[in-house]
């Protein structure tokens, strides 16, 4: 009896133990709000219904779409519902009823919204309905078929996978053709969960259980195939496992949820895989359990239905060499900087008011046209000679003024211990940010004796000096050899 009572405690201990292990792994260890680190994928949010109730709550949730402004549609097969959520994942609206009867939702498992007729499509698989809604839920129509899966639009037509061939239908539900049959071969398709169409009209299809990606043109006939069906229960083939939803960027790469890898992995349409994001099982934000759904939201944000997580994971997934503070730099700017070093890079000639009283006085503003287009002065200097004129030429026609920080020009007297008037002109003769980016070249024109002295002085390359007399022996023409120059001939 003793023998009895102790093993029943032992038991009784070793029960609370695994009870207390499973809390510790499941809640503790595996706090869904914890966050898993993925090379390339950054978790936003995660959806896990509208409510506390169980009926408010995400229930194996299967499709996703959107209608170009962000919302999120969400089918429910085992509630026969369609739950629509914006862009924050706030939710907006529900519609559908579980039933049999035409309009209800038996069992909805793709979905795709076409915003630009106010229209969902979804594929109620249990019903071999492929039901028309308005974007608000309002019922259209339907049509029949075998094992509806994942409609797309492309344009004018509805492309629609099934339990084998691809559907295309008319926007109203008349079907125009058909493509392939359930087969295993090149050309078949098998429960295909995804599909997509590019701008050229080519047709891209997630072949589930063949685990294969298919590209088809505008006809129906295959481009090239990613992959092939296993061949066995332990077929240790590497590629696509279990590719389920699927959808395409703005750049027309292809998304696929691979189900079995738990991952999303990255197609170009020419079948080449270029990155593979996520790749844990689990329920932490980031890992998946059998997702199937994926749409692109635009800023490269994709909603993907965590199956059996019960939510839907909203990412943003970002591949190598993308992303980086430069992404969106308009590039073409560049062709502007020497445009840019050309205007600002050009020589600018500063004249201060003692050279241009000898300018003015001595009648050789034209000359002075010869050697500086524009001659920038203080704003005291221009006003001086704003109304000169000589032979029809003004002054202000030559000059420009130049602006310079009163700050500038304190603290150049104080620290060269010059007179107001020099240390003015230093100021206006220091090169602005621009300017020395740029390289521009400035030609001094002065008659100060001690700007010379402070400008040679700093140790740097000063800028080419020009008193007026120099100016006179380089530039100007004598009389004589101006007489000639104007005679015919």
């Amino acid at each position: 009896m003793v023998r009895t009572r102790t093993l029943m405690v032992l038991v009784a201990i070793l029960i609370l133990t695994l009870a207390a292990l499973v809390y510790f792994y499941m809640f503790i260890l595996n706090d869904p709000n914890t966050k898993v680190k993925n090379e390339g994928m950054t978790h936003l949010y995660s959806i896990y219904g509208w409510g506390q109730r169980p009926d408010q709550l995400l229930r194996r949730p299967h499709g996703v779409a959107t209608d170009g402004k962000g919302n999120i549609f969400v089918t429910m097969p085992s509630r026969g519902k369609v739950v629509v959520f914006d862009n924050d994942g706030n939710y907006l609206y529900s519609f559908g009823s579980k039933g049999m009867e035409e309009g209800s939702l038996r069992g909805p498992l793709g979905i795709a919204v076409d915003p630009a007729r106010n229209r969902v499509y979804v594929a109620d698989r249990a019903r071999f309905k492929l039901v028309i809604f308005t974007t608000q839920g309002k019922f259209i129509s339907e049509t029949s078929l075998l094992s509806p899966v994942q409609p797309t639009i492309a344009k004018d037509r509805v492309y629609l996978t099934t339990f084998g061939p691809i559907a295309i239908y008319s926007l109203d539900g008349r079907l125009l053709d058909t493509w392939g049959s359930r087969s295993r071969q090149m050309g078949g398709f098998d429960y295909a969960h995804g599909i997509c169409v590019d701008s050229r009209g080519n047709v891209y299809v997630s072949d589930t259980n063949n685990t294969r990606l298919v590209a088809l043109n505008k006809k129906g006939d295959v481009l090239w195939v990613q992959g092939r069906p296993p061949k066995g229960v332990l077929d240790p083939k590497k590629g696509l496992n279990l590719p389920a939803g699927m959808t395409m960027d703005d750049k027309e790469r292809l998304y696929i949820v691979d189900a079995f890898d738990f991952a999303v992995k990255v197609y170009n349409t020419k079948g080449k895989e270029v990155f593979t994001f996520g790749g844990q099982s689990g329920n932490l934000e980031g890992q998946f359990n059998m997702p199937d759904g994926i749409t692109y939201l635009g800023d490269r944000k994709f909603a993907i239905a965590d199956k059996f997580n019960d939510r839907v994971q909203v990412v943003r997934l970002t591949l190598p060499g993308e992303g980086g503070p430069f992404e969106n730099f308009p590039w073409w700017m560049l062709l502007l900087i020497p445009l840019l070093m050309l205007l600002l890079g050009r020589k600018k000639f500063i004249a201060n008011e003692d050279f241009m009283e000898l300018v003015v006085n001595d009648q050789k503003l034209r000359l002075l046209t010869q050697v500086a287009k524009r001659v920038q002065v203080s704003q005291e200097v221009y006003d001086r000679f704003a109304e000169h004129v000589e032979e029809e030429l003004k002054f202000t026609d030559v000059a420009s003024v130049r602006k310079f920080k009163p700050e500038e020009m304190q603290k150049l007297m104080e620290e060269h211990n010059v007179e107001e008037k020099t240390a003015s002109f230093l100021a206006l003769a220091k090169k602005s940010f621009p300017e020395r980016i740029a390289l521009s070249r400035l030609t001094l024109a002065f008659e100060d004796a001690k700007v010379r002295e402070v400008i040679t002085g700093n140790g740097k390359k000063p800028p080419k000096m020009l008193t007026f007399e120099e100016f006179i022996e380089k530039y100007n023409i004598p009389e004589e050899e101006e007489a000639v120059a104007a005679q015919p001939g």
